[in-house]
């Protein structure tokens, strides 16, 4: 396999899902590219620190690395110094960043900034999970507190080991995310656990209600409180089925290239239904609304594809007999 055509198919496939669903995926690259930035300055007052040679991101169906947060983020400040060359000297090895990085972490000060920092995230990101989850403020605080302490985690890096299970198939335990979810049932119980997970998987249509509503503030029909639900129950419903689609476009070994395109027919195809199933939810002015939000993301998907294949062409011409 060209290795232009992996890349290839991980710019396709982040193209057509950051268009479609704008919700759980940015928020949490969001906010790990923000504080990945604040690191990054704080770096480079540290003596003898030098950037760290670019690294390569593996194909999407790989399995994850046993350390899968540094490497994601030793990745993001790869790209930056791609992106700004002469900010540092060239030629460091990745490990003089992770040790860098590991006396940022042991700083009580910045560990305490980054700490701060993630918690003011977490209660912006689940700002109604007290409410969907009938939490009293005290209790909300708590789960808050178990969540920046799951995010600040991530920048630790967390340990995986291989574990052969009773069928006799492997694979990567998390230690540290159980006891994290341990620690959260014994909060909330087993009930509040399902609906912490389902409140997750929705997050992406939940955004999207959002974002509507956003659309209609001032306008002479905003949308309502009990237009909300009905609303993200259609959404919602939809982003499922097109989950599911786009496991099987990728099982179905569908070409490379093709991969994007092909993510981005079933995300246009699912927004086509929600306007179709939300006529009986939302006023005209309202379904105009939607519909002029789903253009533009149409635009945005058609106009990446069409940059990505512009850009497997070029590539391919310049790297004829290249192969991974």
């Amino acid at each position: 396999m060209r290795a232009t055509t992996i890349v290839l198919t991980c710019v396709s496939a982040a193209g057509a899902a950051s268009a479609l669903w704008l919700g759980l995926q940015l928020s949490e690259e969001r906010a790990r590219s923000e504080t990945l930035s604040a690191e990054l300055k704080a770096l480079r007052h540290l003596a003898d620190y030098r950037p760290p040679e670019p690294i390569v991101t593996p194909p999407l169906s790989s399995i994850p690395p046993p350390q899968p947060a540094a490497s994601a983020a030793q990745s993001k400040v790869a790209a930056q110094v791609e992106i700004n060359p002469g900010v540092m000297p060239p030629g460091t090895r990745a490990r003089d960043f992770g040790e860098a990085r590991r006396q940022l972490l042991g700083n009580p000060e910045y560990r305490k900034a980054l700490q701060t920092q993630q918690r003011l995230m977490v209660e912006q990101y689940y700002r109604d999970l007290p409410k969907v989850l009938g939490l009293s403020p005290e209790k909300a605080s708590q789960v808050f507190d178990l969540l920046t302490n799951s995010s600040v985690q991530n920048f630790d890096g967390r340990e995986r080991r291989l574990v052969t299970q009773s069928d006799g198939s492997q694979i990567w335990v998390d230690q540290q995310r159980a006891g994290e979810d341990a620690a959260m049932s014994k909060l909330i119980g087993a009930e509040g656990m399902q609906q912490l997970q389902h409140y997750r998987e929705s997050m992406m249509s939940r955004d999207e209600v959002r974002t509507l509503g956003a659309e209609l503030i001032g306008s002479s029909d905003p949308l309502r409180e009990d237009q909300m639900q009905p609303l993200f129950d259609v959404i919602y419903a939809e982003q499922k089925r097109l989950q599911q689609e786009w496991n099987q476009l990728t099982e179905s070994g569908v070409e490379a290239a093709r991969l994007g395109a092909k993510r981005s027919e079933a995300a246009i195809a699912a927004n086509e239904r929600i306007v179709e199933s939300a006529s009986s939810v939302l006023s005209g002015t309202q379904l105009a609304a939607l519909k002029e939000l789903y253009r533009r993301q149409k635009a945005q998907m058609e106009s990446q594809d069409e940059m990505n294949r512009l850009t497997s062409e070029a590539m391919a011409k310049t790297t004829p007999g290249r192969t991974d």
